[in-house]
């Protein structure tokens, strides 16, 4: 075992090494760079691991987009113009300016209002839930009226009416037993996915000469901002709904509300990288399964049970987070290919909303199963 890890080290180095001698700019650097823990996992379930059955073509996609490398079927779009109906990051326009680049960035980035950026999202959290779920943990996805208790009568139709955009009704609201001398607590996790081409993961690989550069520092920075979202969020709400005074020091009811909970965001990357509070969670699930399946798995000592039901949830984890973005992009490019052949002006971000149904597009596209059973 010491072998091995000595040899993985020394493999991480001189990759590590590689990717130094590369352009700051360059996909690939800022791909190694920034990948975590979680994001080789993936590998040792693709191609027939799990259910998991893909094309070469589409296996040859989600390789390029992971290791940041050209893609291949983008050939002949390139320069192609995107034309965006809302605002993009700044960092985004300057560099490529709404034409489809050779890495899909601008197809990820595209903010086509009710296309891939949720389905992403509510796969990633249905996969979290799921395994939550099966380690018997106590979690629930119907969150909705957490705070509906909390604004006046008078106000409680107006207030339902736009919940889903009040930025505090989370994911996930797991609670959690006590342990370890911690007491049982209430947490609502929030999951945050972020796309290749954002600026966070440049600036890490722009970093990578300093000693201690930070991995999964996009993802962890991200998991962080969620709680004070939620505490600014809920004081808007208490001004809004229930009149209380925006220069308060006081804190209204649903500020209130939510002090009783524990709020915590949980990131995912477009490397397969995840936030601290994602691997803290695995190690929960992975606990859980081996204490209830841990017989199953024919050893004696909960130790390896431990590890190995820690690989399948990791395994599980990276392999929908690296599936689900090569999906979203690989779904949005064959849309731009299908438009661009009938009709060639330009494509509107907009048209790419006209996405296959979720479950339809993974059974026909990818044929990939997001219910894989514990091995």
């Amino acid at each position: 075992m010491q072998i091995s890890h000595q040899g993985n080290e020394c493999k991480l180095i001189y990759t590590e090494n590689l990717a130094l001698e590369l352009d700051q700019s360059d996909p690939v650097r800022i791909a190694l760079f920034n990948v975590g823990p979680l994001s080789s996992h993936f590998v040792g379930q693709i191609p027939v691991g799990g259910g998991h059955v893909l094309r070469t073509d589409i296996l040859r996609f989600i390789y390029q987009r992971y290791m940041g490398a050209r893609i291949t079927c983008l050939d002949g779009y390139v320069n192609a113009w995107l034309r965006h109906s809302g605002r993009q990051p700044r960092h985004v326009r300057d560099r490529i300016g709404g034409r489809i680049d050779a890495h899909g960035f601008e197809l990820a980035l595209a903010a086509a209002k009710g296309g891939g950026w949720i389905r992403r999202h509510n796969a990633i959290v249905r996969k979290i839930y799921a395994l939550m779920r099966m380690a018997r943990l106590d979690a629930h996805m119907e969150t909705g009226g957490l705070f509906s208790h909390r604004i006046v009568q008078s106000q409680a139709a107006s207030f339902e009416k736009g919940k889903g955009r009040q930025g505090i009704i989370p994911d996930i609201l797991y609670r959690k037993p006590a342990k370890g001398g911690e007491p049982a607590r209430e947490v609502l996790l929030d999951v945050k996915v972020l796309n290749e081409g954002s600026a966070g993961y440049e600036t890490v690989a722009n970093q990578a000469e300093l000693e201690n550069p930070t991995q999964c520092g996009p993802v962890n920075k991200r998991a962080e901002k969620v709680d004070a979202d939620y505490q600014r969020n809920a004081k808007k709400i208490d001004t809004k709904y229930n009149s209380e005074p925006a220069d308060r020091l006081h804190m209204g009811p649903v500020e209130s509300e939510l002090a009783t909970y524990t709020v915590t965001g949980l990131g995912c990357g477009a490397y397969g990288d995840v936030s601290d509070s994602v691997l803290e969670l695995l190690d929960e699930i992975a606990e859980g399964l081996a204490g209830t399946y841990g017989q199953d798995l024919g050893y004696n000592s909960f130790a390896t049970q431990l590890q190995m039901t820690k690989r399948y949830v990791m395994r599980e984890l990276s392999t929908t987070i690296v599936l689900e973005n090569a999906y979203m992009v690989y779904q949005r490019f064959q849309r731009f290919r299908a438009l661009r052949s009938t009709d060639e002006s330009d494509v509107m971000v907009t048209d790419l909303m006209d996405e296959a149904p979720l479950a339809q597009a993974q059974a026909e596209v990818m044929g990939y199963n997001l219910h894989a059973t514990l091995e």
